[in-house]
């Protein structure tokens, strides 16, 4: 706020969600700070968005002065994040799915993977999706909240976490060829393949034909090449092969 100098020795309030109920407030002079602790939401008499209205009386006139709106949400927890695994370069896809997501439409939302904040968007009103970060403390499980607001000044309960793996690498793959019909197994030998809780979040893809699924064989991964495309040349061709998270 400005200047609340003058009005020291005012009496300060504050109405929340469209009340006319005073709210008692005290001020920061140093920091220009009011400080109104939020009443408990009324669903009869009370809005769910409202601006705030701080009040100034000084016994001769009485001041209105508007703030931004104030959001009452509904107690809000984070029951699953999928998938629940990635690689420690971040940019993996994640959906958080939870409960009492739909007051959030419009509000600046983020993903916090433990302290580190990122930008969220909701995809309907119990789904919110982000991209994990760049992890540089090594594979480590860490727990997924959604922050709400600048400087996330609420974060949700969350009973989910989300792994972080080392990131895999190719290094072979045996055989180099097969039947246009697929059916193919194939063996890939690599670094960081041993992902024993996650494998099932692990997939091949052979060029741009659908994913399928990987499974683990000792240290390596073994995958079954999908028919080729229709329309594609039946002539020899080759392809790369790549891991993805579904």
């Amino acid at each position: 706020v400005g200047d609340m100098a003058p009005f020291y020795s005012s009496t300060i309030s504050c109405l929340f969600g469209g009340s006319d109920d005073h709210v008692h407030a005290t001020i920061d002079v140093e920091n220009n700070v009011v400080f109104c602790v939020a009443p408990m939401f009324d669903r009869d008499s009370m809005e769910a968005r409202a601006l705030i209205n701080l009040m100034i009386d000084d016994g001769i006139n009485a001041i209105r002065m508007t703030s931004e709106k104030y959001n009452y949400l509904e107690p809000a927890i984070v029951t699953k994040i999928d998938p629940p695994v990635g690689t420690i370069r971040g940019g993996t896809v994640v959906k958080a799915t939870g409960i009492n997501f739909e007051g959030m439409t419009g509000l600046s939302l983020f993903c916090m993977f433990g302290d580190v904040a990122v930008d969220a968007d909701i995809e309907d009103e119990n789904k919110i999706i982000c991209r994990s970060p760049e992890w540089s403390g090594g594979p480590k499980k860490i727990v997924v909240s959604i922050g709400i607001g600048n400087s996330t000044e609420m974060v949700l309960e969350s009973r989910s976490s989300f792994e972080y793996l080392a990131h895999p690498s190719i290094t072979k793959i045996l055989p180099r060829f097969g039947h246009t019909s697929g059916g193919t197994a194939v063996v890939i030998t690599g670094h960081a393949l041993s992902w024993p809780d996650a494998v099932k979040h692990l997939s091949c893809q052979f060029g741009d034909a659908a994913l399928v699924p990987a499974a683990v064989m000792d240290d390596n991964l073994l995958c079954v090449t999908p028919p080729l495309a229709t329309g594609v040349s039946m002539h020899a061709r080759s392809f790369d092969t790549n891991l993805t998270l579904y």
